[in-house]
């Protein structure tokens, strides 16, 4: 099995706040995906806390693989119990975005 590990401190720094950055890891994820059967990004304790970084860095792959493909390929280690309820979250959000949408509720009628 081929594993390929991110460090956020080592690519990242202190740059964790911004889209731009959080595009940094996911290009990353993005380049290693289809040659690495898991992909271990490890946190370092590093406190995150940006919605912004964390959506591009990994909400995004939410909207191009099921939650079962992100369970069985990704791993986070060191990341705080903020910044891991603040990927769950988002990783839901996502996975409900790509649910196709329901035109009202059955047996109600819309008004036009």
């Amino acid at each position: 099995m081929r594993t390929a590990e991110i460090n956020i401190r080592e690519v990242s720094g202190e740059r964790t706040a911004t889209r731009d950055d959080g595009r940094v890891i996911y290009e990353k994820i993005k380049h290693l995906w289809s040659n690495h059967d898991r992909i271990s990004v490890d946190f370092m304790n590093l406190l995150v806390a940006s919605v912004s970084f964390m959506d591009e860095a990994f909400g995004h792959l939410a909207l191009e693989h099921s939650q079962q493909e992100l369970r069985s390929k990704l791993a986070f280690k060191n990341m705080s119990e903020f910044d891991r309820a603040l990927l769950n979250d988002i990783i839901a959000s996502r996975i409900r975005e790509r649910l196709p949408k329901k035109r009202g509720k059955p047996g109600h009628r819309r008004h036009v």
